[in-house]
């Protein structure tokens, strides 16, 4: 199956963002934005809300050619060509290992919502994660586009 794409979407990082506009948007009626420094701290809230809103959805895509994945519109992607993957399967990872672009002892995971991976073993030997609401599914793809079969 090929042309598949998923989307993970990380409420929590819309609620963050959303609180730090707020405090931007009450430091300026409050303080006035005429005040140096509560100008620069609210562009500080405002610019950190902007980046933690770029890690709100995690999309991903595969293609006859390759599996892709990005967060939001901003320059977070990765690409893996689908000759390159040697093993892919689901796993689940645990809550500690966090969200976003994390390196973890199992190889860099990107996640945005929830727990579920699924990770691919490229030529290299070296392992990547990427998070999914639907790893069954996501795996079905990367298999079947890759021309990879099931573990025994």
């Amino acid at each position: 199956m090929a042309n598949y794409k998923s989307e993970s979407i990380a409420w929590w990082a819309f609620a963050l963002a959303g609180l730090l506009l707020m405090a931007a948007v009450g430091a300026c009626i409050f303080e006035g934005p005429d005040e140096p420094p509560v100008a620069v701290v609210a562009a500080g809230l405002a610019l950190g809300a902007s980046v933690i809103a770029s890690f709100g959805v995690l999309t991903v895509r595969v293609t006859q050619k390759e599996v892709t994945w990005r967060f939001g519109i901003g320059p977070f992607s990765k690409r893996v060509a689908l000759h390159r993957i040697r093993h892919v399967e689901p796993r689940r990872s645990p809550w500690y290992w966090g969200w976003g672009i994390r390196w973890t002892p199992s190889g860099w995971l990107w996640r945005a919502h929830g727990l579920d991976a699924v990770w691919l073993e490229r030529d290299s030997g070296k392992w990547i994660g990427v998070g999914t609401a639907d790893p069954e599914g996501l795996t079905r793809a990367i298999r079947g586009a890759a021309g990879l079969t099931e573990p025994a």
